[in-house]
């Protein structure tokens, strides 16, 4: 039987979030290596499925063991939960049995995250990706970064914008009610630039503004709602006078 999946880091298959990936373990101590490419920060949980017994191995780019699990997922699968910095990981599947034509499934997906300030001398740094980047990744969560709210709850990021004149567009996702407020920053506080409800898809914020170099914050809130949600800051592409500063 071919190897469906490589055992190294260079034959790695691709794992894309919220996409699952089937495979067949062929009896003989086989291990599966997927590739998880992290382009924001995001609280992840990955598991298997299937009635083969599956281990979970999670390693960073190095070959640093993060986590394993063998059966806190359902039935006979593994769970794992990890909060995860921008980088590429390699997660390794092997059958607890070696058992021979053993089918499962594999998958990762964004977990809530409840680890944002609410205030700003604490925020979490949004970065803000380029117009580029949001073309050349698929799917779009990989570059946002995950947030959870809890009742009466405020998630407060940071934002540095590199040059006058920047258009920006700063939007939640998920099924969560949220709202954004945009504000800038100087040595006598924050003040109120934007604020936004439901501009966005379903219940989300969407801001889309210009902004001039310097630090600026973003709150989020629920609006009379609590749970989970993504939030993505992107720079478009600035107008020749803009990009031209220094």
């Amino acid at each position: 039987m071919d190897d469906d999946h490589g055992d190294t880091n260079n034959a790695a298959t691709l794992l894309p979030i919220a996409q699952w990936k089937t495979g067949v373990t062929d009896g003989r101590g086989d291990v599966d290596t997927f590739r998880i490419d992290m382009v924001g920060q995001a609280a992840v949980e990955i598991r298997s499925s299937g009635r083969t017994d599956t281990v979970g191995n999670l390693k960073d780019s190095s070959g640093r063991l993060i986590a394993t699990d063998d059966d806190t997922g359902a039935g006979l699968n593994f769970r794992i939960t990890a909060d995860l910095d921008p980088g590429v990981y390699f997660l390794e599947v092997e059958d607890y049995f070696g058992t021979p034509d053993g089918n499962y499934a594999v998958a990762i997906q964004l977990a809530a995250s409840g680890d944002h300030a609410e205030t700003h001398q604490a925020a979490t740094l949004l970065r803000l990706v380029t117009a580029q980047e949001l073309e050349g990744v698929s799917p779009e969560t990989l570059l946002s970064t995950a947030g959870r709210l809890a009742q009466n709850d405020t998630d407060m990021f940071r934002i540095d914008v590199l040059h006058d004149s920047t258009p920006v567009t700063i939007r939640s996702a998920g099924n969560t009610d949220t709202v954004g407020e945009l504000y800038s920053a100087d040595d006598s506080g924050l003040t109120l630039l934007e604020q936004d409800d439901d501009s966005g898809r379903m219940w989300n914020f969407q801001i889309e503004t210009v902004l001039d170099r310097g630090v600026h914050y973003v709150r989020v809130t629920g609006d009379n709602d609590t749970g989970s949600y993504r939030i993505l800051a992107v720079a478009h592409d600035q107008p020749e006078e803009a990009s031209a500063t220094p």
